[in-house]
């Protein structure tokens, strides 16, 4: 087997371990529970064994052509992503359920230009409610919510803030929940 082939194996394997990892220590924190944090780092851990997984090719390359400038910039994104290169979910919370209002949601200060959101909501409600992204002024996504609350949100977004605007109906009670993430 050539030189390259036996580092694309070895990478591969190191980003499902890197996945798998993940996964575990993630479960193991929220006993099983599917919430918009476990959603949120599973999302990232992804990102970071697919990023993993490149970097290595990429030093396996470098090293066969002893290019010292290959060899600097996988080892660059080799750090970056031990040292978490992943921003992390932001949460919110509804302050009070039974009235309405709007959630504004901003990226982290110094998070360079954002190209997509990933926003996870879950909670539990008595009575019925609607959440509403909105793009523009206008609304882009909307959510009926009752009883048990649990959904997401997500793909392209090219602002540095999203609009939710939340609007209950006779409700008398429970928690709603977001967890965020722009990325960038």
């Amino acid at each position: 087997m050539r030189g390259w082939a036996k580092t694309c194996i070895l990478s591969v394997a190191a980003a499902a371990m890197c996945l798998a990892v993940g996964i575990a220590m993630t479960d193991l924190l929220f006993a099983g529970r599917s919430t918009p944090q476990l959603d949120a780092t599973i999302s990232e851990y992804t990102g970071k064994a697919v990023v993993f997984s490149a970097a290595l090719v990429w030093w396996g390359a470098c090293r066969k052509r002893k290019r010292a400038v290959g060899k600097l910039s996988a080892l660059w994104v080799l750090a970056t992503l031990i040292c978490g290169c992943g921003v992390g979910a932001r949460t919110h919370e509804v302050a009070d359920v039974t009235k309405s209002g709007t959630i504004v949601l901003n990226k982290n200060t110094g998070q360079g230009p954002v190209h997509s959101l990933l926003v996870a909501v879950h909670g539990k409600i008595a009575g019925t409610a609607e959440m509403v992204l909105t793009s523009d002024g206008k609304p882009y996504k909307t959510e009926k919510l009752s009883g048990d609350v649990a959904f997401r949100w997500g793909g392209d977004w090219y602002s540095d803030q999203a609009e939710i605007r939340y609007t209950p109906s006779a409700v008398t009670g429970g928690y709603v929940r977001l967890s965020y993430t722009f990325t960038d």
